[in-house]
């Protein structure tokens, strides 16, 4: 019997390393093993945090851990869990959890018949400033990055569906509209705008009964910008406090704005874990959503 939890890293992208620099703080996580077919990338962060790089995921391999972090491409999410879950039980998925609804309904199965706790990433949602919003009638949420060419591409060259503005911004927009809405959402209507083969501009419409959010993301901008939520006109900066930075001093973590959000994140998550309080949340209408929106950009590029 394992005691704590002993983390399993599978990939190796820039979010790897956030999340890693927030888990190394936490009592009772070990970080044990890595795992990545970018072996340069997942060499640094072996080195880095202290971690094992392994070769292979073969159970003599992974024996010692029992939750497993995945933040890798979308398009291996599912295989990665079902070969994992004979060993393993607690996984924690960067968005998108899976690439279609076909594997999101594959995954559910999975979960009941393996008995899994799967957590979406979703650290937005645990931001202090969205967590006190309450709109009456309409808001905006407005996302404004800079994103060149080789952005939309894999560390193989490769364009790939987890690398679009659907899947690699939208799912933690939508999240937050779906939160500050009060729950259910539709999707009303969406717009879509194509540069240099590419996606770069998403507007999407969603409403329930009572309210409308709307979330604008332009990838084509000179720089990076804090995000902005307009909640009933009232003006909301998602950006860090004077406070956040002060105990980052204090407490010598340096953690940036989605760091802060991911450590909130993970004292939730592993607190609900260790108490068999967190239940699965699989929500089979945002993967349509994602779908609609996907097929119509698919077939304009």
């Amino acid at each position: 019997m394992l005691n704590g939890f002993n983390f399993l890293i599978c990939g190796s992208g820039p979010i790897t390393n956030s999340h890693l620099k927030v888990l190394k703080h936490f009592d009772k996580v070990r970080l044990k093993k890595i795992f990545s077919k970018h072996t340069f990338k997942a060499k640094e962060l072996a080195l880095k945090f202290k971690l094992t790089l392994l070769e292979n995921l073969n159970k003599e391999n992974i024996d010692d851990c029992n939750i497993c972090l995945i933040t890798n491409s979308s398009e291996s999410h599912f295989n990665l869990i079902k070969i994992l879950s004979n060993q393993i039980k607690i996984f924690i998925v960067e968005k998108p959890m899976v690439e279609d609804s076909n594997q999101l309904r594959e995954l559910s199965n999975l979960i009941k018949n393996k008995h899994l706790k799967i957590f979406e990433v979703s650290q937005f949602l645990f931001s202090n400033q969205i967590a006190k919003i309450m709109i009456k009638r309409k808001a905006r949420i407005l996302i404004k990055k800079k994103r060149v060419s080789i952005d939309f591409f894999n560390f193989k060259n490769i364009k790939t569906k987890d690398k679009s503005v659907v899947f690699r911004q939208f799912p933690h927009w939508y999240d937050v509209a779906k939160k500050i809405a009060g729950g259910y959402i539709s999707l009303n209507k969406f717009e879509t705008n194509i540069h240099d083969l590419n996606a770069d501009y998403l507007k999407v419409y969603l409403s329930n009964s009572r309210v409308n959010v709307e979330i604008e993301i332009n990838l084509n901008c000179e720089k990076n910008y804090s995000p902005i939520i307009l909640a009933d006109n009232k003006k909301i900066v998602l950006k860090q406090s004077i406070w956040n930075k002060f105990c980052n001093i204090i407490k010598l973590k340096n953690f940036n704005l989605t760091e802060i959000y991911l450590n909130d994140m993970y004292k939730n998550f592993l607190f609900k874990t260790k108490k068999n309080e967190y239940e699965n949340n699989i929500d089979f209408e945002k993967y349509r959503v994602f779908g609609k929106i996907f097929h119509k950009l698919r077939t304009e590029i």
